[in-house]
């Protein structure tokens, strides 16, 4: 087998190893670069954060309009709320004349990129700290964020507080386009025909194509291999690889930040999700830009209220939040409906500038818990869309024990006038 593969391939690799030898590949060799497993670079294009991609296989495929391109089905380490697991990805190299710099390729091998070593390391611990970040947390963002919304990319420079909460943004955007990963194999969510999951990746790069549904071919499918490696011989009789299908791969086990490999953690995504309170909106937020919150622990002392007001409000907030207590949280003041009467509301009054705002944002510092702010604007004034807005803010600021702060409230306390007398 060997000795035929040698002979049969001979001219090709006659052609390709002086190329691989400059670091320079043409497009109709692109399939000898590209092996089963093999580790890719690339960048997404949302943060333009570097991010390693483990190639299962890939084909050239051509389309009227589109033209010829280079398609390669990955998958990637992503979490989705709940669990950590695989998740597909589309990478797509479009046809070029004559050689190019395999660095130069907007999808190429890790091992061929020029600082390998150090980048490798830096993937690394990018991929702990993404571990890290599960279920609920308070966190600082400084960096470019980014929304996906009808295949187009909004990009937004942010510098606040935001919440990490993946659970909770796939509820609230339930048509957004990443697929959750799979529980229980690891494997990416979904069917086989599920679409893949680009994390907005750059357009000619990374992206869920969506051709060979609409009238597009694939090239060389029908070949007795899909993948050349660079030995050809060696390499070919490894991939084992019939009819130009993908490789099969054995059922993986759950995925856990504490027990991933180096391997996992080089493929972990470079994004999360999450709310900027600055904002206002959801969005994928980089994983370097993240950062611990630096609490101001004397912005509610610096209020300028009687220490009387003031030692009412703090003991108001600790008793409703256990902030201080190192015994087990004693049940408070409740309803005769289990649960009703356990918020805490306060109606902040007075001409502007006296510290109405300011009192909110501190006892939010006090405690270390999110301020969210809403203005009368963002809710409406239409009763239907009011109590649909202010439900869903509710809902949020619940799970993630916020402090809402209802600015210019005055619009909804306000009594309501009665109707004229039709015979006055």
């Amino acid at each position: 087998m060997n000795e035929y593969i040698c002979a049969d391939y001979d001219s090709v690799a006659r052609r390709l190893e002086p190329l691989l030898e400059h670091g320079e590949i043409t497009f109709d060799l692109l399939w000898a670069l590209f092996l089963p497993n093999t580790l890719c670079y690339t960048k997404c294009g949302g943060s333009n954060e570097p991010i390693c991609l483990k190639l299962d296989w890939g084909s050239e495929k051509f389309h009227p309009q589109k033209g010829k391109w280079f398609n390669m089905e990955c998958h990637f380490v992503n979490y989705d709320g709940r669990n950590f697991g695989e998740c597909k990805a589309t990478a797509e190299i479009p046809e070029f004349e004559g050689t190019c710099r395999i660095e130069c390729l907007p999808v190429f091998p890790l091992e061929r990129h020029p600082n390998v070593a150090s980048l490798t390391q830096k993937l690394i611990a990018r991929g702990r700290k993404f571990g890290t970040l599960t279920g609920m947390q308070y966190k600082y963002y400084k960096g470019l964020a980014f929304f996906k919304k009808e295949r187009k990319l909004l990009r937004i420079t942010v510098q606040s507080r935001i919440m990490v909460d993946s659970l909770t943004f796939r509820r609230m955007n339930p048509n957004y386009s990443p697929n959750p990963v799979s529980p229980v194999t690891g494997k990416s969510g979904g069917d086989a025909d599920d679409d893949s999951d680009d994390l907005a990746f750059q357009d000619d790069i990374m992206s869920t194509n969506d051709s060979s549904s609409d009238g597009g071919t694939t090239a060389g499918t029908g070949d007795l291999f899909s993948f050349m490696p660079q030995k050809l011989a060696d390499r070919l009789v490894r991939l084992r690889v019939a009819g130009g299908a993908a490789p099969k791969t054995p059922p993986r086990s759950p995925l856990t930040p504490e027990l991933m490999s180096d391997e996992q953690l080089l493929m972990c995504s470079p994004t999360v999700l999450g709310f900027s309170f600055g904002d206002k909106m959801w969005a994928e937020f980089a994983v370097d830009s993240i950062h611990e919150i630096i609490f101001n622990t004397g912005a509610f002392d610096s209020l300028v209220l009687p220490e009387s007001q003031k030692s009412i409000v703090r003991a108001l907030v600790e008793n409703h939040s256990g902030k201080g207590k190192s015994e087990k949280k004693q049940p408070g003041i409740d309803d005769i409906i289990r649960g009703k009467g356990r918020g805490l509301v306060a109606v902040l009054h007075g001409r502007p500038g006296v510290g109405k705002t300011l009192t909110a944002e501190g006892i939010s510092e006090y405690l270390r818990k999110p301020l969210y702010m809403v203005s009368a604007g963002e809710l409406g004034t239409d009763s239907r869309m009011l109590e649909h807005q202010l439900t869903k803010i509710l809902d949020i600021c619940y799970g993630w024990g916020a402090v809402l702060l209802l600015d210019e409230a005055d619009v909804f306390l306000e009594r309501s006038s009665p109707p004229p007398c039709p015979y006055c």
